[in-house]
């Protein structure tokens, strides 16, 4: 039997095209996110990020010895860095909202 009290609903949230930006789930007054969105992986001069249902958010980016080469407060989520500058190489990215912290890597070729 199903709880009358249990809600659930899939959001999507798309750009003035019609794409895809972040997905989620809305149950019971709780939205879970599913993923960042970080791309292009691997990237040359440019990266985006984009944090589903989020505004603004703390972005820092570390080198593979952990030295921090990126760190702003109040990012605009699907806003783009530029890599040209970077050494090539793996580098990881922590991503710091309200409500979640995500974290991954990205490849600079």
């Amino acid at each position: 039997m199903l709880n009358p009290l249990v809600f659930e609903n899939f959001i999507l949230k798309l750009d003035a095209d019609g794409n895809v930006l972040s997905t989620g789930i809305f149950e019971n007054g709780k939205l879970t996110t599913l993923q960042a969105k970080v791309y292009p992986n691997p990237t040359h001069s440019s990266i985006r990020f984009n944090v589903p249902f989020e505004t603004f958010f703390d972005l820092e980016i570390f080198a593979i010895d952990g030295r921090v080469v990126f760190q702003q407060k109040n990012f605009n989520s699907g806003q783009s860095i530029q890599t040209h500058e970077y050494v090539n190489g793996i580098y990881s990215y922590r991503i710091t909202t309200q409500k979640q912290v995500y974290q991954g890597k990205f490849i600079k070729d």
